[in-house]
């Protein structure tokens, strides 16, 4: 997700934003669980783009 912050019209800054989960015993990603999928869906003002 890319983000910006402005004050009035001037840009501060730009940014990206990335979830991941993980398992801490085995230090691997795993795949999103479907009900924090739908939170941050829920959440979020504009869709963030799934990969």
């Amino acid at each position: 997700m890319l983000l910006e912050i402005h004050r009035g019209d001037a840009h501060l800054i730009s940014g990206q934003l990335v979830y991941v989960t993980a398992n801490p015993e085995q230090r691997q990603s795993v795949p999103m669980p479907a009900s924090l999928r739908q939170a941050i869906l829920d959440y979020e003002k504009i869709s963030p783009s799934v990969a």
